[in-house]
């Protein structure tokens, strides 16, 4: 009866030492790898997207607004899009409750390299660091005489996103991937 116990101690006590082997032979392994490495220093860059509305300003007397534009003034390439907002203004610079009505009150051309979808006009292209886009107003014309002393008021307001990754053809796709992120 002896000898049936002890060959059963001889398979577990086997399997201890394989376990033990093995703990030590991957201890000993991590131990070397983590010492043995140098270690690595990633450098990250974020990109700055910006623009800047480039328009001139309604001068005493003024009926017009011409070549308004809009350059990327950050590190990146960037998609561009922009709201026009057409309002009226008193003589003290508030903004008036009525909204003034196109080809009634002003008519507008917009340069051909934008596209309008909703309350935004689109870039066509991807604008480089630096560079600024063709016209998105080619002109704006106040009509009409107004005694009560309001004038036309057309603020743009541009906004850019990242062009890089986002794997889209058009300004207008870049938005909407953008927004639904």
């Amino acid at each position: 009866m002896k000898k049936t116990k002890r060959m059963k101690k001889k398979p577990i006590l086997t399997l201890a030492m394989m376990v033990l082997l093995l703990t030590v032979a991957v201890g000993g392994t991590i131990a070397y790898l983590v010492t043995s490495t140098d270690r690595v220093q990633n450098q990250f860059t974020p990109g700055k997207v910006t623009s800047q509305v480039n328009e001139p300003n309604w001068t005493n007397g003024s009926t017009e607004k011409k070549n308004v534009t809009i350059s990327n003034t950050g590190n990146v390439d960037a998609y561009i899009r922009a709201a026009i907002v057409v309002t009226w203004k008193d003589s003290d610079g508030n903004t008036m409750p009525e909204v003034p009505t196109l080809n009634t009150d002003y008519t507008i051309s917009i340069g051909s390299d934008w596209k309008q979808s909703g309350d935004y006009y689109y870039y066509k292209d991807k604008v480089a660091p630096s560079a600024l886009t063709t016209n998105l107003i080619d002109i704006c014309t106040a009509t009409g005489n107004y005694t009560d002393g309001r004038k036309l008021c057309v603020e743009v307001i541009g906004s850019a996103i990242q062009a890089e990754g986002m794997g889209a053809n058009s300004a207008l796709e870049a938005f909407a991937k953008a927004a639904n992120n």
